[in-house]
């Protein structure tokens, strides 16, 4: 009975639809659609045969077509969307090619290729599109250039993109639309489509955005709802003048209210829950932040706060979400604040305090951008992204806050100077427990960073003139402190022990000056010197109870170290490959030497005797019945008193006999002699003495006995230098090949730390360098680098070794590595190869900024690493990518799909003929009628 009371009204309201636009165009004529008894078999006939105004009635059934629409005409279903599907093979269903055309009543679906519509309207005007479901179709309804158009009453789900409206299409009306559970966005307005109005219009449980405005201005929002959608409720991009009214956005995955680089817009009673972010306003320039947002709009049912221009004034206690521009002397004083993007953001604003504050589960959870002369006192911030950040913020005072628990780092400062960090701590952090990046002249004094899930300190690019006392950083699973592409900073009393890798390490770094510091019982090293540290100062530091005391690896020249003691340090007190100067005529305590590496040279130097060491691992005199062990070393002493010395070796691969006629000799004129009296510790690998002549030292052995389980292959064989105990680390990826010798699929290989990365694609045929074909293949991380690296670029500290070298490809293959993209905010990631024959080579780079990775194809193994390059030596790819949560996502041309082809001025000159056709007739007919003819 209801089923046929419904079917009742739908057919009365077709009817009268028909009746009025009957009466409003007095030549209008009714054209009937359907399997027999009607006008016309197909849509497409019927619109061929009509004339202006005429109303076209389709009955049921399922239409196979395609339709291009040039006439202005109504074209309706007799019995609504669930009756008369249209549809299309891969092709927009309807093209409306003709100022007010009406499309009602209709299941539209198959538009399937990309760029296709199921409606699409061009450079068209006072269209009313409604009652329609459209679905499984690449764009479901898509304006281009098309104004004062009207959509009612449509719904479109599990399409590509829902409404998609671009390229100046202004004045256009939704009303009452549904758009679900598409793959892209579900309303999508952008490139200056202006003066919109849109209104209680659903837009749920998209992939996308619920709503994206990119570049559309002076558009009005109210009573939409934006739920469930997988990114953001509504994202406005570069949009001003809008105005969200009375709109909900609850349950988004990303951000219920985006504002980027967005000004001047105007939102009221808006409600915003339960999105992993509230809310969010980002921009570089005082301008964005200029919003005109009231207490009216609510976060978790408490009202956001953000004040513009305001001041000496406090917060009032019931804020969910608190945002203050451009204002002085605000108070935001025992608030409770949650899953805002920021808990608190102070933009353009100064002199004033934020105290006894909790914020948790934010993506920033106090972010202080381009603001000055500000206090943070007392803040606990807990369970966010990152815990207190400031941008471009200077002359600021951090004191007594607590930050743990974030999933990113506790404290950022990013081109940020002269603010004071006192008294604070950062403990159980996912990274690290403070990040400074391109910040200088700040003073770190009497913090805590403790058991952060990387270091403790970090220092990363053009951070200089930075003053670190009394601080600890202890227990972090990397380093204490890592001091990256900075100098001049200044290192006094602190604490750095327990850490699981290396208490502080410096990669090009320089001058920096490190006094009274303390480093002990961290897992790997105490003080880490790696590439181009040079001109840093040593003094009065105790480096005690590591594994390696101080190491001084690949380029450290012109370091000077005084008065430090490193003693007690499991493997040895110093390790050195390079030329510096240590006690510069003072007295320092250093026991255990290693050194290692071809020309390895240290010096030590006191007011009576100098010292000094230099290792090489090959020699051109070698006994002929003997084997090397582990390189060789001259030691001079110039006053010619003892020296007790201990050669350690590595007994990796090496048999048990052959390891007990390990014995250390020396260079006598051209022959080897053997040293009386030398100690040898089969247990703890060493050969010990108590020199009293010196000279060129080196440990041999006999000869292995290969057994019958042994390779012959002298390839095979281990090398025992502690160069290649250190690198040994890889990971290998057996190929699956087919009868012809290509890979059977996609095959990736990761490096030991997961930053690198090789994609070999199905069908390669991968060849060793001499011609056979492979069947695994390897990336390891190399000790060191060539010594030729290019000049003017920024070393990262990644490089690797995809093997076996030399090995060549029939596709390319796709290699990348991960970087932090705070490390090359003012360089190019660029990945460089290295043969013997070119010397470094740069790549064509991809580079995915927001993620942190850099993606090159080649057809050759070799060494690969990524340095930093200026913009002027080389051209940046960018790779597009979905927004981080964590900055701003600018859609770009390249990241929207349009499709702008038209034939309107054509459509126009044919339609101006039919009326001249159409007069000439009349005319005619009443010449024949008055006897003319």
């Amino acid at each position: 009975m209801k089923k046929s009371i419904r079917s009742y009204i739908l057919k009365s309201s077709i009817v009268l639809l028909v009746l009025i636009l009957f009466l409003g165009t007095a030549s209008a004529a009714t054209i009937t659609v359907g399997e027999s008894g009607k006008d016309h078999t197909t849509i497409t006939d019927a619109v061929a045969a009509a004339n202006l105004g005429d109303i076209i009635l389709v009955s049921d059934g399922i239409y196979n077509e395609v339709v291009n629409v040039n006439n202005p005409v109504t074209i309706i279903s007799e019995n609504g969307s669930a009756s008369t599907v249209i549809q299309a093979s891969g092709n927009s269903v309807f093209t409306i090619n003709a100022d007010n055309v009406t499309i009602s009543g209709f299941n539209i679906a198959g538009a399937t290729n990309w760029g296709e519509a199921g409606i699409e309207v061009s450079s068209i005007s006072y269209c009313n599109i409604s009652d329609n479901l459209l679905t499984g179709n690449y764009y479901a309804i898509y304006l281009d250039s098309a104004n004062n158009n009207t959509l009612t009453n449509n719904t479109v789900s599990s399409n590509d993109y829902g409404i998609y409206i671009t390229y100046s299409s202004n004045y256009n009306t939704l009303i009452n639309n549904t758009a679900n559970n598409n793959s892209g966005t579900g309303i999508f307005l952008s490139s200056s489509s202006n003066y919109s109005t849109f209104t209680n219009n659903t837009a749920n449980n998209n992939s996308g955005a619920g709503i994206f405005l990119n570049s559309a201005s002076n558009n009005n929002l109210t009573n939409n709802t934006a739920n469930n959608n997988f990114g953001y409720g509504i994202y406005l991009s570069s949009s001003s003048n809008n105005i969200l009214t009375n709109n909900t956005f609850n349950n988004n995955s990303d951000i219920g209210i985006i504002l980027a680089y967005a000004s001047n817009n105007t939102l009221n009673n808006n409600i915003m829950s339960s999105n992993t972010y509230n809310f969010k306003v980002y921009g570089v320039t005082l301008g964005d932040f200029l919003n005109d947002i009231d207490q009216t709009n609510f976060v978790d049912d408490k009202p956001i706060y953000y004040w513009v221009t305001r001041s000496d004034e406090e917060i009032p206690s019931d804020a969910g979400l608190v945002c203050v521009v451009n204002s002085t002397n605000i108070t935001v004083r025992d608030l409770e604040l949650t899953n805002g993007f920021d808990g608190v953001l102070f933009a353009y604003t100064s002199n004033s305090i934020i105290q006894n504050v909790t914020v948790s589960e934010n993506n920033r959870g106090v972010h202080i951008q381009s603001s000055s002369f500000n206090v943070l006192d007392d803040i606990t911030v807990i369970n966010n992204k990152v815990g207190l950040s400031l941008n471009s913020a200077n002359n600021n005072i951090l004191t007594n806050n607590t930050a743990s628990n974030n999933s990113y780092d506790a404290f950022s400062l990013s081109s940020s100077n002269n603010n004071i960090l006192t008294n604070n701590t950062a403990s159980n952090n996912s990274r690290y427990g403070i990040y400074l990046s391109s910040s200088s002249t700040n003073t770190l004094t009497n913090n805590t960073f403790s058991n952060n899930s990387d270091t403790g300190i970090y220092l990363n690019s053009k951070n200089n003139y930075n003053t670190l006392t009394n601080n600890t950083a202890s227990n972090n699973s990397r380093y204490g402190i890592f001091l990256s592409s900075s100098s001049n900073n200044t290192l006094t009393n602190n604490t750095f022990s327990n850490n699981s890798d290396t208490g502080i390490y410096l990669g090009g770094a320089n001058n920096n000056i490190l006094t009274n510091n303390t480093f002990s019982n961290n897992s790997d090293t105490g003080i880490y010197l790696y590439f181009s540290n040079n001109y840093n100062t040593f003094a009065n530091n105790t480096v005690s109870s590591n594994d390696y005391g101080i190491n001084l690896f690949f380029k450290n020249n012109y370091n000077n170290f005084a008065n430090n003691t490193a003693i007690g340090n499991n493997v040895c007190d110093l390790l050195s490959n390079c030329e510096n100067t240590l006690l510069s005529n003072y007295e320092n305590t250093v026991e255990n030497l290693m050194v290692t590496h071809n020309s390895s040279a240290i010096s030590l130097l006191t007011d009576t005797s100098e010292i000094s060491v230099v290792g090489d691992e090959t020699h051109s005199i070698v006994p002929a019945d003997k084997t090397n062990v582990n390189g060789y070393v001259d030691i001079v002493h110039s006053s010619g008193v003892c020296l007790n010395v201990t050669f350690s070796y590595d007994d990796s691969g090496m048999s048990s006999i052959r390891e007990a006629s390990v014995e250390l000799f020396r260079l006598n004129g051209t022959e080897w002699v053997e040293v009386p009296n030398a100690s040898l510790n089969t247990s703890e690998n060493y050969v010990s003495i108590n020199l009293s002549e010196f000279g060129t030292f080196g440990l041999f052995s006999d000869p292995e006995i290969p057994s019958p389980s042994d390779p012959s292959d002298s390839s095979e064989k281990r090398d025992s230098s502690v160069a290649r105990r250190i690198i040994s680390e890889g990971t290998t990826q057996q190929l699956l090949l087919d009868e012809d010798g290509e890979i059977m699929g996609d095959t990736v290989v990761k490096s030991s730390d997961s930053k690198a990365t090789a994609t070999l694609f199905k069908g390669t045929v991968a060849l060793s360098s001499s011609g056979d074909p492979l069947n695994k293949v390897m990336i390891t991380m190399p000790l060191s680098l060539p010594a030729d690296v290019p000049k003017d670029v920024t070393y990262s500290g990644l490089y690797y070794d995809f093997e076996p070298s030399g090995s060549t490809f029939n596709k390319d293959v796709m290699i990348t590595m991960d970087f932090d993209p705070k490390e090359f905010e003012s360089t190019i990631p660029t990945i460089y190869t290295y043969t013997s024959e070119d010397g470094w080579v740069a790549l064509d780079t991809a580079v995915d900024r927001e993620n942190g990775r850099a993606t090159a194809m080649v057809c050759e193994f070799s060494v690969y690493a990524l340095f930093g390059t200026d913009v002027e030596d080389v051209n940046e790819v960018i790779v597009a990518t979905p927004a981080a949560t964590d900055g701003p996502a600018i859609v770009t041309e390249e990241e929207i799909p349009v499709k702008t082809d038209t034939n309107s001025g054509y459509l126009y000159f044919i339609a101006g003929l039919g009326i001249v056709l159409v007069l000439g007739i009349f005319i005619l007919r009443n010449q024949k009628d008055d006897g003319g003819l």
